[in-house]
């Protein structure tokens, strides 16, 4: 199967026995840097021809959705997310707190947000351009890489702990077609994992890292 075909059996599995008309979230709840849209449009205005994209940690698809507006009529978006929260989600204030824990919208103890997701993105018309993937980032990583997929740019926005953001990087990095780039949300000081593991890898690099407001770009 090639990675289209598995693109498209992503969005039927995902969209097509959903009821959208119960769905009330407009706008979508979530965190997203005000320039982030900003950012995604350089980004697509440097790209000619059909875009690839990939997003790591989706939530309710806040910046699904303004990736997916940008591209309609000019890619696809691949979001890869096991829709079972990040560390912060489970511990301390974040097991209770309306925004993370228990937006998770836990049924027997198991979360249920993902369903959020695809009503959200169907109820706003990107069921044929965005394709949700439930699973573990490093593993999904490897299934795209059997099914030969590249894509133009990555954005990386899943946990913040400075391992499993390194290995996101690492993982995703070889995903990229040649001059494309990695993108991601949460270059701040509340966050030094995040800085400290985009840091390394430009370093490795020898490349910059372009900061707009908390968002970061590393041109490959």
């Amino acid at each position: 199967m090639s990675y289209t075909r598995f693109f498209e059996h992503l969005c039927r599995e995902a969209y097509d026995s959903v009821d959208v008309h119960e769905n009330s979230s407009d706008p979508i709840e979530g965190w997203m840097d005000e320039g982030f849209g900003d950012v995604i449009d350089k980004i697509i205005g440097e790209n000619e021809g059909f875009i690839d994209a990939c997003e790591v940690g989706s939530w309710l698809g806040k910046s699904a959705d303004c990736i997916a507006q940008r591209l309609k009529g000019r890619g696809r978006l691949m979001c890869v997310d096991s829709w079972l929260g990040a560390p912060e989600f489970w511990t301390r204030i974040g097991l209770t707190d309306r925004t993370r824990g228990v937006a998770l919208k836990k049924k027997n103890g198991y979360p249920m947000i993902f369903f959020d997701f695809v009503k959200n993105m169907k109820q706003r018309g990107h069921e044929s351009i965005v394709a949700p993937f439930p699973l573990s980032s490093q593993a999904a990583a490897e299934v795209l890489k059997a099914y030969g997929a590249t894509f133009d740019f990555i954005y990386i926005d899943a946990s913040h702990e400075y391992e499993s953001v390194i290995s996101d990087i690492r993982a995703y990095a070889k995903l990229l077609k040649p001059g494309g780039c990695l993108v991601g949300d949460d270059y701040m000081t509340n966050w030094p994992g995040v800085i400290k593991a985009v840091d390394e890898f430009a370093n490795e690099l020898g490349v910059a890292v372009e900061v707009s407001g908390v968002v970061w770009k590393i041109k490959m």
